[in-house]
């Protein structure tokens, strides 16, 4: 199965952002969140929780 990603929103107000994106490999499903902060030096990733479907490990 190939891989499908897309990105689902971004919000951003004066330096900060949040963006979710959303990833489907293999039947499985996973969202990340994102915060990204804008330096002088350009946009860096500060943060990141995600979401995945794909059950735990028996």
């Amino acid at each position: 199965m190939k891989l499908q990603a897309k990105i689902i929103s971004i919000d951003c107000k004066g330096r900060s952002a949040v963006l979710k994106r959303q990833e489907i490999s293999c039947f499985i499903q996973y969202v990340d969140f994102l915060t990204l902060i804008n330096f002088d030096t350009g946009w860096v990733v500060t943060h990141k929780a995600y979401y995945s479907n794909q059950p735990p490990p028996a």
